[in-house]
């Protein structure tokens, strides 16, 4: 038979060891989440990186697409005055790119 104070000093201990295991098993539990944690930052980091690179791409893209459509425009104006110098109408695939695009085939008197 155990006496009243080793029954005590058990109980102490086994409230101690719980403790201790349900520290260590925060302990853990902080780690893996402090881990978790800086995984996420280090892929954020990455992906804002990411979306800065690809917002200079689209960038770069429409200010290329735009200098593209002002050549096509420029030639389209040119075709324009040399079909209307020629007499020569506008064959009707191309008139319908015009017109696609909302470009007017009519040639005003003063760009003549």
């Amino acid at each position: 038979m155990q006496s009243g104070t080793s029954v005590i000093l058990s109980k102490s201990q086994e409230t101690v060891l719980a403790r201790d295991r349900v520290i260590d098993d925060q302990r853990t539990q902080l780690h893996l989440l402090a881990n978790k944690y800086f995984d996420q930052s280090s892929q954020l980091a990455e992906a804002k990186a990411e979306c800065v690179e690809l917002k200079l791409e689209v960038s770069r893209i429409l200010k290329t697409r735009n200098a593209d459509l002002q050549d096509l425009m420029q030639i389209a104006v040119r075709m324009l005055q040399l079909t209307d110098h020629l007499g020569i109408p506008l064959d009707r695939p191309t008139a319908e790119i015009f017109h696609r695009r909302g470009w007017n085939t009519n040639i005003s008197a003063e760009s003549r």
